[in-house]
């Protein structure tokens, strides 16, 4: 993938930054792939979570100080 660009002003020139910048990022995903960590961040109610049901569900106590549980089946991948 080539891109060529003559006497551009400086917001075009982002711009085209951002689309290889996109581009790059497109081609290492589909490569290598990404890894997401997610991290509880809480200021006066500490979070609780466990995850059940051999690694298929997750289980979040205390959020926001509430006493419901709350239960979220995770996606396959």
């Amino acid at each position: 993938l080539q891109v060529d660009a003559w006497f551009g002003t400086r917001r075009t020139m982002a711009a085209i930054r951002t689309a290889i910048s996109h581009g790059q990022n497109l081609i290492t995903g589909v490569t290598k792939g990404y890894r997401y960590k997610m991290r509880f961040v809480y200021a006066h109610f500490p979070i609780n979570a466990s995850i059940t049901n051999s690694n298929t569900a997750i289980e979040i106590r205390n959020f926001l100080g509430e006493k419901k549980v709350r239960k979220v089946d995770m996606l396959e991948g």
